[in-house]
């Protein structure tokens, strides 16, 4: 057992509270996140120390280590867990529990960091909707500990040093840190590769490889230069801060100090805040408090929309305050300090419910969301989030994805006669196939989708944006221009986009803020909003010029209206306890703005030019005063911005480019090179 030192468990109240503030009112701590950080440095300081006194004495066992380990975090972690299923059973949605599923048997197999690393950013307002989006850093911790003691015992073995070993290893983490938090946020942010650094800064003080002070004076300033840093990264970072990286520097060093000060005595610090019996008190919960307030939270801002009055979040955050009193007073302690017996048959314990949480995790997201739990009105708008372009899981392909273009799979209304009309875009133009599929059909007219996401229909202009590869896209895009003007089957070309997100840098509702994308004239050139506009219409104009020029009719469609909110989950939402009833379809005059910009250009640019045109969608969804989420019985929208196959076909329905879509002037057909048949010219 190690020496209990109570300024510790104050440094963890400082860390829990610092989170508790942030995730209840961002704006009143916006550096609150770095709590967590705080933490890792704590746990990397405390379990070293154990590791390193049992190695010493030649008593560690790695099966012993697991042991507590998880007498340590499951008891409380299983708790959170199975109330949290149980919660969102009763409060969610099924879309929601699917992902809630998913959270959890992530968490039961400490890889959420993972899992969120691959879904979204922690600082997303999308990330309110996730309840158990917190576990991130426990996975990042017991991930570390699956490692660690392996190389202490190593470098133990074979008399490697400690110093070098543990320099080695916190200047590699850092500096990949450092690189990643650049070009790629959410990977720095979550990956153990670029965290380990800050758990090695708690190593560092536990295995005494930097001296610490022994005056009295040295103490007092040591610690209250590390109060003082960890004070100014709650207030002077924020959610716009490139983290962890060099600003995580801070709160880290900031807490090395604030233990390396206590190492050999009191000081100021300790005695007159650290020490005190309530915050001390604060210390002990912190980690059933840090389980619980994310998750309460969380649905409780899912249930009320994202809007929480002050009461509201003052209420939840005391709720889970009683939730953390009651789980460490009769779940953490008790556990924690039963009787170890052999370790065996504990870790098969603990494994066996670590299986039970993963399979209901597990089950749950594999049926749905348990949809047997949904009422009827509540499964005709889960359809409609599935709703979507037949074709989608073919011929919408992704960043990542490169190689020639899709094969015959991606043609609709004809087979080797003529791919007479081409829809090209980003997934906005997928969800918008469908409608275009069959206006051309019903006019004896064949389709071929080529779309990539993320990816706008444009000629000659830079895709860029943080921490993205847009790669892919050049390709595709040379690829399909390449396409376009050689085939001489290719009478009429579709281009449509989630234009905004190019020309306004910016998603539309709190539902959707996304990632920045902008346009450039130049390859990593200077960007401002400005910029991007005008590369925005300059490439849009070279783009219909150049298809013009190969003698090919083009239309281009202006941006689907985004509503600022998932339709299905606000519909489902409208028949769900505690949330009320609200209009899902928004006021026109909280959209159009948005779109202004971009629907304007297309109108210019295909105003009198011939064998052009432009259609623009918010006058078929926005002309009522409010931009229409659902029609009769149809639902529109499969999520925020991008139509259901009902959505597409309505919107068919208006399309007024008949001078655009012409069939050539003859209808004879010779045979190509390649073996298709192709419409004579006019000569």
């Amino acid at each position: 057992m190690l020496k209990y030192r109570a300024d510790i468990d104050g440094l963890r109240a400082v860390a829990v509270l610092s989170v508790v503030v942030y995730h209840a009112h961002a704006s009143a701590l916006p550096g609150g996140f770095v709590g967590v950080d705080v933490f890792f440095v704590i746990s990397g300081y405390l379990i070293t120390k154990l590791i390193a006194a049992d190695i010493a004495d030649n008593s560690f066992s790695i099966a012993h280590f697991y042991v507590r380990r998880a007498k340590r975090i499951l008891p409380a972690l299983f708790t959170v867990l199975v109330s949290t299923w149980i919660l969102g059973l009763w409060l969610l949605v099924p879309s929601e529990r699917a992902a809630l599923g998913r959270s959890i048997a992530s968490a039961a197999a400490f890889t959420s960091n993972v899992g969120f690393w691959q879904d979204t950013g922690y600082f997303d307002i999308m990330a309110e909707r996730k309840p158990l989006l917190h576990t991130w850093s426990l996975a990042v911790e017991e991930q570390f500990y699956l490692l660690w003691p392996i190389a202490l015992i190593l470098a133990n073995r074979f008399r490697f040093s400690r110093g070098y070993e543990v320099a080695i290893f916190i200047a590699a983490s850092f500096a990949l840190s450092a690189y990643l938090v650049e070009r790629h946020p959410p990977t720095a942010f979550f990956l153990l590769p670029s965290r380990a650094w800050e758990l090695l800064i708690g190593a560092v003080l536990a295995l005494k490889l930097v001296p610490f002070p022994s005056s009295e004076s040295m103490r007092n300033v040591g610690a209250l230069a590390g109060l003082a840093l960890i004070a100014t990264s709650l207030f002077v970072l924020g959610p716009g801060t490139p983290f962890p990286g060099w600003a995580a520097l801070l709160p880290c060093v900031g807490a090395g100090l604030v233990i390396g000060s206590g190492e050999r005595g009191d000081n100021v610090a300790s005695k007159y805040l650290l020490s005190l019996r309530p915050v001390v008190f604060i210390g002990l919960i912190s980690y059933s408090l840090y389980l619980w307030h994310w998750p309460l939270l969380s649905i409780a801002r899912i249930t009320q929309r994202g809007n929480l009055t002050a009461v509201q979040v003052t209420a939840v955050v005391l709720a889970a305050s009683v939730l953390a009193v009651i789980t460490w007073h009769f779940v953490e302690r008790p556990l924690r300090a039963k009787t170890t017996g052999r370790n065996a048959p504990i870790l098969w314990r603990y494994a066996t419910a670590s299986a039970v949480v993963f399979v209901i995790g597990w089950a749950t997201n594999y049926s749905g969301g348990i949809l047997s739990l949904a009422s009827p009105e509540i499964l005709r708008t889960e359809v409609a989030r599935f709703d979507l372009n037949p074709l989608s899981s073919s011929c919408l392909r992704w960043q990542s994805e490169t190689g020639p273009l899709p094969g015959d799979r991606c043609i609709s209304g004809g087979d080797r006669i003529a791919r007479k009309v081409v829809i090209w875009g980003d997934s906005h133009a997928d969800s918008a196939s469908p409608g275009i599929v069959k206006w051309a059909a019903d006019r004896g007219l064949a389709t071929y989708q080529l779309t990539m996401a993320g990816c706008p229909p444009l000629l000659d202009v830079y895709v860029e944006g943080p921490g993205a590869n847009y790669g892919p896209c050049a390709q595709f895009r040379e690829r399909v221009k390449d396409y376009i003007t050689s085939e001489d089957a290719v009478t009429t070309v579709v281009l449509s986009a989630r234009w905004t997100v190019y020309t306004e840098n910016a998603r539309f509702g709190r539902d959707d803020p996304g990632p920045i994308t902008y346009l450039l004239d130049q390859p990593h050139g200077a960007w401002t909003p400005a910029s991007s506009k005008q590369a925005f219409s300059r490439a849009l104009s070279a783009t219909i010029e150049a298809f013009s020029r190969a003698r090919k009719s083009v239309v281009v469609l202006g941006t689907i209206p985004p509503l600022g909110v998932n339709i299905p989950d606000c519909l489902s939402r409208n028949s769900m306890p505690l949330s009320g009833v609200v209009n899902c379809s928004p006021a026109a005059d909280a959209v159009l703005p948005h779109l202004r910009f971009a629907d304007g250009e297309i109108q210019r640019l295909t105003a009198n030019a011939p064998g052009v045109c432009g259609f623009i969608p918010s006058r078929a969804f926005c002309s009522t005063g409010r931009c229409l989420a659902t029609q009769g019985s149809d639902i529109l929208y499969a999520n925020d911005d991008h139509l259901s196959l009902n959505g597409a076909l309505y919107m068919a329905g208006f399309f007024d480019f008949e001078r655009c879509a012409v069939l050539p002037p003859s209808t004879q057909l010779r045979p190509s090179n390649q073996g298709r048949l192709l419409p004579l010219t006019a000569d």
